[in-house]
C-alpha cells in the first residue's frame, strides 16, 4: 500500500488504515504512564490560524517520527513523545451518538519542505465561537485514549 502512497492535495482525505503521528512535549507523566493526555490534542495558536484549522500530524508511512521532529528546529528536543493513530479509528470518534456524520477526518495538509510528504491534519477539533466547551473536549480525551505512544531518543 506505501509503494504508491504520495502526499494528495490539500484538504483531500489521507487513505483509511494509515496511522498518522502526532508529536507533542515529553512531559514526567506521559513518561511515567506511557499514555497521551487530552492536551496533546489541543491545536496550537499557528493550528488555528492555518487554513485547514487542523491539529498537525504526520502520515508514518511517508514520514516517520524523528524526520517529523526535525521540523520543529530549536524546540524539537522537547518534542520527544509520539503519539500513534490511525486514521480509521480517528474518524470513528464521535461526541454524540445521534450525530449523522462523525466530526473528525484526516486530511492532507501538505508543506512546502523537502521531506514533509506526509504532512497532515485533523480537522474538527477546532471549536467555533459559541460552541460548548465539552463535547471538545470529549473528542481531545478520546484520542488521547485511542493513542499509541512511543519516546523518542534524544539526539
Amino acid at each position: 500500500m506505501t509503494d504508491n502512497l504520495s502526499c494528495g492535495e490539500k484538504g483531500e482525505p489521507v487513505p483509511a488504515g494509515l496511522v498518522v503521528v502526532r508529536l507533542a512535549k515529553l512531559s514526567m507523566d506521559a513518561e511515567e504512564t506511557g499514555r497521551a493526555h487530552e492536551s496533546h490534542f489541543t491545536l496550537s495558536t499557528e493550528d488555528q490560524n492555518s487554513e485547514l484549522k487542523s491539529l498537525s500530524v504526520w502520515v508514518r508511512a511517508l514520514t516517520p517520527p524523528h524526520v517529523a521532529r526535525e521540523f520543529m528546529e530549536a524546540k524539537k528536543q522537547d518534542y520527544r513523545l509520539v503519539l500513534n493513530l490511525n486514521v480509521d479509528d480517528i474518524r470513528e470518534v464521535n461526541y454524540l451518538p445521534e450525530a449523522p456524520v462523525p466530526p473528525l477526518d484526516v486530511v492532507w495538509d501538505p508543506l512546502d519542505k523537502p521531506d514533509s510528504d506526509g504532512h497532515a491534519g485533523i480537522v474538527g477539533l477546532m471549536r467555533p465561537n459559541n460552541a460548548p466547551k465539552a463535547p471538545y473536549k470529549n473528542l481531545r480525551a478520546r484520542l488521547a485514549q485511542l493513542a499509541m505512544t512511543e519516546i523518542l531518543p534524544l539526539s
